[in-house]
């Protein structure tokens, strides 16, 4: 079966220039931005406890840029928070709600072999006594915003100057670094990939702020058994459940990484 990153990567270099929106900072300015950011998560992420915790981090690191782009007369625009197309959009949805599950399976030998003491300490930490509205805005709609804005909307999009190429791999670096965990950094870093190809050939963050949202949320459902049946009907399926996620995956790559000239 095909890997979900196999058919992507020949268009992600070749990103219309009607993709290419100005960049919002240079690249060191860039690095300079997400660097005091996720510095600022990392202390507010020690010092607070819980969900709510999470929230204000990132929330905290997401003001960095904000701030930067305003003294600096950036537009919201120029952070990837242009106008949406709807194609992008729909091929996010399928994307998000497909990946996780092609992303799992790509991970699971290592995660299952590294991954004993921290994942369930990981699983216990999130599910651990919030309800599930407050676990999807901690863990899913939160990062998906704050996080594309800083890895996609300055990060990436400040280094497609350099190359598209140079854009997608550091930004999915920087993302899967950022989540300080070895045992997590591949499905990460290859989830990071997939978003920064998103940004790069669309010219906004929006397909990968609805990839990351829904990524996330459904990961969440299936594990606190919000999404039971699912779970239960993979179960019994594995292989069935992986092939049609790897064909939703593909489509969803396909329609969501068309250019804004396409």
């Amino acid at each position: 079966m095909a890997r979900p990153d196999q058919n992507f990567t020949a268009t992600v270099y070749h990103a219309s220039p009607a993709a290419r929106v100005a960049a919002p900072f240079d690249p060191v300015e860039a690095v300079a931005v997400v660097t005091a950011a996720v510095a600022l998560f990392l202390v507010f992420a020690s010092s607070l406890s819980g969900p709510l915790g999470i929230v204000v981090a990132q929330l905290v690191g997401a003001a960095v840029p904000l701030a930067w782009a305003a003294a600096r007369r950036r537009s919201l625009a120029a952070l990837g928070f242009g106008r949406p197309r709807l194609a992008p959009l729909a091929g996010a949805v399928l994307l998000g709600a497909t990946f996780w599950y092609v992303n799992l399976q790509i991970a699971r030998p290592l995660l299952d072999h590294f991954g004993r003491g921290e994942l369930p300490s990981l699983e216990r930490t999130v599910l651990a006594g919030d309800s599930s509205l407050m676990r999807l805005l901690a863990f899913a709609l939160v990062p998906a915003v704050c996080e594309e804005l800083l890895m996609r909307g300055v990060l990436a999009r400040s280094l497609v100057p350099i190359g598209p190429r140079v854009a997608v791999v550091a930004s999915a670096l920087a993302f899967a670094l950022f989540h300080l965990s070895a045992v997590r950094f591949a499905p990460t870093l290859l989830l990071g990939l997939v978003l920064a190809t998103l940004a790069v050939r669309t010219g906004t963050i929006w397909a990968s702020i609805v990839t990351h949202l829904l990524n996330n949320a459904m990961a969440l459902l299936v594990s606190d058994g919000t999404l039971q049946p699912l779970a239960n009907l993979i179960d019994r399926h594995p292989d069935a459940a992986l092939a049609v996620a790897a064909v939703g995956s593909l489509a969803g790559i396909a329609l969501g990484a068309r250019s804004s000239a396409s």
